[in-house]
């Protein structure tokens, strides 16, 4: 059994393999940004179960998978490179998992 349903419907371009990395965040609706919004290439918004799944590709050709919930918010990808936000604790950016670190 897929322990994350929401990414089926995105099998067709690359659903993450099983032991990628995963981020949740149990916070419902915590606030999630980007280090750096030019290094998104793509954003696509898909509907699985009724709940949306965000795939966002970056300049890298890595890509991240987002979903949130009335429980929190969960990011999956090959590698979740991520930060809190210096000007809001409560808030954590995301950057490309494919820029060097």
């Amino acid at each position: 059994m897929n322990p994350y349903p929401f990414l089926r419907t995105l099998a067709p371009r690359g659903e993450p393999e099983s032991n990628d990395s995963c981020l949740t965040i149990n916070v419902a609706g915590a606030p999630l940004g980007l280090s750096n919004l030019l290094d998104l290439v793509e954003h696509d918004i898909s509907i699985d179960y009724r709940r949306q799944v965000h795939r966002l590709k970056f300049r890298s050709g890595e890509e991240l998978y987002v979903h949130s919930d009335g429980r929190g918010v969960t990011v999956r990808g090959s590698r979740v490179d991520f930060e809190p936000d210096a000007d809001r604790s409560n808030a954590t950016v995301i950057c490309d998992p494919g820029a060097p670190r």
